[in-house]
């Protein structure tokens, strides 16, 4: 019988911790389901992440818990969560204006949320393509400054022994005064910890060091290797070509 791989969120207004109510989904993906929530105890609204891996697990429509497909499927699963816990230890662990802020983080439901601050504005990805759209490009002098924002970002991530690994255009948050904030942690290494199994990619911005296969160890040159095609993005309203087969930053030097 053919897997089921549609991602069912929990129902608006489930009660998570007896403190977080679930308002509506944010965002679905392949790894994860995002909501919008209201924190009962601190009367604010944030953001709670959910590890669920669609390809690996699957969740019980009536309980809300969440399963595993099969035996090989736990194993992959396990090292989802894993990656998870990795993702929100080290964002509770930093303290910078330009990175999204970690709350609180737990075990539910047969699998693992974390909890962050809840962001205003519109990522850096719909920006351009708005900007695209209508044939505009960023002023050099604004596009000077989030660029300088986001390698403050980096220094200090670095100067931390983090690498996000994954940044672009849909991972950078402009708010709505115009400061970037880096979000979605999930290739996130450091010095001391490497994800397990499958990571998240993207072709045209993930360093080809961590590329599949490639076995590399983090470094800072991880995060830089692709701040080209970033700073053409916000220059030129483009976006670098993505190639399964071929990195981008191999196709445009030939």
């Amino acid at each position: 019988m053919e897997q089921e791989t549609l991602v069912y969120p929990l129902a608006n207004n489930t009660v998570l911790q007896d403190k977080y109510t679930i308002l509506n989904v944010l965002n679905a993906g392949g790894f994860g389901i995002t909501y919008l929530a209201l924190d009962n105890p601190h009367s604010r609204y944030v953001v709670i992440k959910e590890c669920m891996p669609d390809a690996y697990a699957f969740r019980d429509m009536e309980t809300g818990f969440v399963h595993p497909r099969d035996e090989q499927a736990a194993v992959n699963f396990a090292q989802s969560i894993s990656n998870s816990r990795q993702e929100a230890s080290v964002l509770a662990q930093l303290n910078h204006p330009g990175i999204v802020q970690v709350f609180d983080m737990f075990d539910a439901n047969g699998t693992c949320y974390y909890v962050m601050e809840n962001i205003q504005g519109q990522t850096l990805f719909d920006l351009m393509t708005t900007m695209h759209a209508t044939g505009q490009s960023m002023d050099p002098a604004r596009a000077t400054d989030l660029l300088f924002r986001l390698l403050d970002i980096l220094h200090y991530l670095h100067a931390m022994g983090v690498y996000h690994c994954d940044i672009k255009p849909g991972n950078i948050f402009i708010q709505p005064d115009g400061t970037p904030k880096l979000i979605d942690f999930g290739a996130v290494r450091t010095k001391t910890l490497q994800h397990q199994g499958l990571v998240q990619i993207t072709p045209g911005y993930t360093p080809p060091e961590f590329t599949p296969d490639a076995g590399a160890k983090s470094a800072p040159g991880a995060t830089c290797t692709s701040w080209a095609p970033r700073s053409t993005n916000c220059l030129r309203a483009r976006f670098p070509t993505r190639r399964t087969s071929v990195p981008w930053w191999t196709a445009t030097r030939r």
